[in-house]
């Protein structure tokens, strides 16, 4: 191979070595990014379990302030990447979690105020204060 054959094969694999480099970073970033989407949605849904789990061990009005949390964008997700499913996962959790606390406030009043948190938590929450 002559010198022109060599210079040519090594600006080829400086080239290439310079494209992986470049792809790997990309899923460098891919990964960091997914894994924090992963974290944050164990979070949101570690505090989704504990709110509903403290509302169920409470008296109604602290019940409802537990149900007014959950169904809060508090817990919010709105930002997770959607490609990853995280965001529908703690979703429904959310949407178990309301049904789970009106399910036991209605056990635990005897009332029925339908199956959205809206009127539960006007009627036994309302005048808790929102930071």
């Amino acid at each position: 191979m002559s010198l022109t054959g060599h210079k040519t094969a090594s600006a080829l694999l400086v080239v290439l070595a310079a494209c992986l480099v470049v792809a790997l970073g990309g899923l460098g970033w891919q990964s960091t990014y997914a894994n924090r989407d992963a974290r944050e949605a164990y979070l949101a849904s570690k505090h989704l379990e504990s709110m509903r789990q403290r509302a169920l061990r409470s008296d109604q009005r602290a019940a409802a302030a537990c149900l007014q949390e959950i169904a809060s964008e508090r817990v919010h997700v709105g930002w997770l990447r959607p490609e990853l499913h995280f965001k529908e996962l703690v979703e429904s959790q959310r949407a178990a979690a309301v049904h789970d606390v009106i399910q036991y406030l209605q056990l635990k009043t005897g009332g029925n105020l339908g199956e959205t948190p809206d009127k539960w938590i006007e009627r036994y929450a309302g005048s808790i204060r929102q930071p």
